[in-house]
């Protein structure tokens, strides 16, 4: 889900990001996921790149 996500960001939003983290936390800042579901996701995230 991220690297589509990335991929999103990258090409259609001009808003390059490195890392999941950084990925999924931007597409809840602009709207791509809803922002309560990026909320969610991100302990999750930062769990695992620790």
């Amino acid at each position: 889900m991220a690297n589509a996500l990335q991929h999103i960001l990258a090409k259609e939003m001009r808003e390059p990001v490195t890392g999941y983290v950084e990925t999924i936390i931007r597409s809840g800042e602009i709207n791509i996921l809803p922002e309560n579901l990026s909320k969610k996701m991100k302990p999750f995230l930062i769990s695992e790149t620790l």
